[in-house]
């Protein structure tokens, strides 16, 4: 354990001692080791060895980061529990790969304000009853900035779990992906707090109307980066005072499957003007969106700071004949002056059935 490979180093003619023992190194090389080694294979490499290490882990600039996939049978479980309530106050994340693993640490400890240090959660295949559950313990978490979980068996609505989401009051970072095709219920209009989140990046991978999505971003006012992977369009009309101005809103990613180009016009006029990047992607084919010369006017009139465009649809080629069509001409106004000045230029792609086309930097 203590050695390490010597090496003679000679340096304008000076000889210079060389490290041979891990003991010689420098405490900060060791704070940098726990930023990518999982936080218990480095308490049980290095405790118990003498009093500089045990010292080291106890020292102020140690924090540790955990990837709980330990079973309550392996050999290592008592010393993992001992190491848990010893060192929950620097665990400064915490990664579960499911819900077996999640359900073995809360025998072990209950997330709470004991965690003082806590700053990001990780839940992957967690059911959702059992994550609403553990969010009346996570707003007790005096630093919890990033939380991203990855629920099942979901029920059909959502609005009581972003209402908690929200209430958490240092979350800086929240993503949730569900993965199936559902639609979902999120009636913001039943809560009855409409306290702000502190929430500044917030990323969606779940079916959601755009109607909803405005609700939800009346509660968020902070946010600087927005992803949302599944708009639909659930409702008739987009009221314009609905729409909440984000005015620090600067990276908006958004994938759609049913929405006219009316609609999401109005959407991002009314919501931010500032944009630096714009991310589209349209799942189902939608003609509107591939007129080019729409999309310059809309830029050149709304989006005067927009720096990076990225535009991807997908089409389907019925058959094997290809022939010029008015959206064909449409097309080609993506190849205009105004997108090679930026350049922004377009791809089409043909893969199987499926014709793409790709506005993207070059």
């Amino acid at each position: 354990m203590n050695q390490m490979i010597c090496s003679s180093l000679n340096v304008n003619g000076i000889e210079k001692e060389s490290i041979t023992s891990i003991e010689q190194l420098p405490n900060e090389i060791f704070y940098e080791f726990s930023h990518y080694l999982d936080g218990y294979d480095l308490y049980y490499a290095f405790s118990n060895l003498n009093i500089r290490f045990e010292n080291l882990l106890k020292h102020s600039s140690l924090f540790f980061k955990i990837k709980y996939l330990h079973k309550s049978n392996s050999p290592s479980y008592d010393n993992y529990k001992e190491f848990i309530h010893k060192y929950k106050h620097k665990i400064v994340s915490l990664y579960f790969s499911d819900h077996l693993p999640l359900y073995q640490f809360i025998q072990l400890s209950t997330i709470d304000l004991s965690f003082t240090n806590l700053q990001s959660i990780i839940f992957h295949e967690i059911l959702m009853s059992k994550f609403t559950v553990l969010l009346f313990y996570l707003k007790s978490l005096p630093c919890l900035f990033s939380l991203t979980v990855y629920p099942y068996c979901v029920d059909n609505d959502l609005a009581d779990i972003y209402h908690m989401i929200f209430q958490l009051k240092f979350l800086k970072y929240f993503q949730m992906k569900i993965d199936n095709d559902e639609t979902f219920n999120i009636d913001m209009s039943i809560i009855n707090n409409k306290e702000f989140s502190t929430i500044k990046y917030f990323i969606i991978y779940h079916s959601i109307s755009l109607d909803e999505l405005i609700d939800l971003l009346f509660y968020t006012p902070q946010l600087i980066h927005l992803s949302c992977f599944g708009i639909i369009d659930r409702y008739d009309d987009i009221k314009p005072k609905k729409i909440i101005k984000l005015n620090n809103l600067q990276h908006l990613t958004i994938s759609i499957y049913h929405l006219n180009f009316d609609k999401f016009e109005n959407f991002i006029v009314k919501l931010s003007s500032q944009l630096i990047m714009l991310s589209v992607k349209i799942n189902r084919p939608n003609k509107s969106y591939l007129n080019g010369a729409r999309w310059e006017h809309f830029i050149s009139q709304h989006m005067l700071y927009l720096k990076k465009f990225i535009f991807y649809h997908i089409d389907v080629i019925d058959d094997d004949d290809f022939k010029i069509t008015p959206v064909d001409e449409l097309i080609s106004n993506f190849t205009s002056s105004f997108w090679s000045m930026k350049n922004w230029f377009l791809y089409i792609i043909i893969h199987d059935n499926e014709l793409r086309y790709l506005v993207c930097p070059y």
